[in-house]
């Protein structure tokens, strides 16, 4: 490698992380939990990325954000996600990023109202 090659490389963007809304009506993204058992619900609505981070039926937020992008490694809880309530399509935007996630077995979720489309809290 040359100097200049070398300045060229550390002058180089790394990996941009940043993922938007994806096709399609508002709904739930992401939906797990960390190992604090805190519930993470990533999901869409109004054409925004919207981040829900609370414990149990707490009615206060942990952590809550809006954007039209958000980093997504910071989507993603360090435990486990329900299968059953993620989007296909948004996890694959992800796993494209090299982003790893880890589902729980399919099937442990409550049995949610399928034509309401979230299933976490919201705000």
């Amino acid at each position: 490698m040359t100097e200049e090659q070398l300045k060229m490389l550390t002058a180089s963007p790394g990996i941009d992380y940043m993922v938007g809304v994806v096709p399609g009506d508002d709904r739930t993204l992401l939906y797990g939990y960390d190992t604090d058992r805190n519930t993470w619900h990533i999901f869409q609505s109004d054409g925004h990325l919207h981040k829900a981070v609370y414990f149990g039926s707490n009615r206060e937020f942990i952590f809550k954000d809006s954007a039209l992008e958000m980093d997504g490694r910071h989507l993603i809880p360090n435990k486990r996600l329900y299968a059953e309530a993620c989007d296909y399509g948004f996890c694959l935007q992800l796993r494209r990023l090299g982003l790893y996630f880890s589902f729980t077995t399919f099937g442990q979720l409550f049995d949610h109202d399928h034509r309401h489309p979230f299933v976490g809290r919201t705000f």
